[in-house]
């Protein structure tokens, strides 16, 4: 449903302020919270692919997948597609596995990329394209990965 370049030009403004929002909300949050030496790289990387396969997966394939089997909205939460999608989409960021083999799990890690991947869904719904969750995701992970290296 949501492989298109193609943006439903109803819900394109709301989609676009709330990608918008949520580019400016990394990176006060990356700034806040992390640290890390400049590396050219490691930037090249975040402004290209992250956001090109995850969204692909999490707002192209699965929340497409559960937006058609799940059609019922919870009243102050609203599709429960979203917030599937946007809990998985924490969990698969917060669970590292350690060189010795032990399962890790960053909760704020877990809040702060779950939170984002419910508003990607939400702009990957209202806009019904993954086009602005893929630029969005990209724009935050590189001023937020910039934003801990100027620090």
């Amino acid at each position: 449903d949501f492989f298109t370049f193609r943006q439903h030009k109803q819900g394109l403004r709301s989609a676009m302020a709330g990608a918008f929002a949520i580019v400016i909300i990394a990176s006060i949050v990356w700034y806040l919270f992390g640290s890390s030496k400049l590396d050219y790289e490691t930037l090249a990387f975040q402004v290209s692919l992250p956001g090109i396969d995850e969204e692909m997966i999490f707002r192209g394939i699965l929340f497409g997948l559960l937006l058609s089997s799940l059609k019922d909205n919870i009243r102050f939460l609203g599709s429960p597609s979203i917030l599937i999608t946007a809990i998985l989409f924490g969990f698969i960021h917060a669970l590292t596995i350690g060189k010795d083999y032990s399962i890790n799990f960053e909760s704020l890690y877990f809040v702060q990329t779950g939170f984002a991947g419910y508003i990607w869904a939400w702009i990957t719904l209202k806009s019904r394209s993954i086009l602005l969750a893929i630029l969005s995701h990209n724009l935050s992970n590189f001023f937020g990965t910039l934003a801990t290296m100027i620090k």
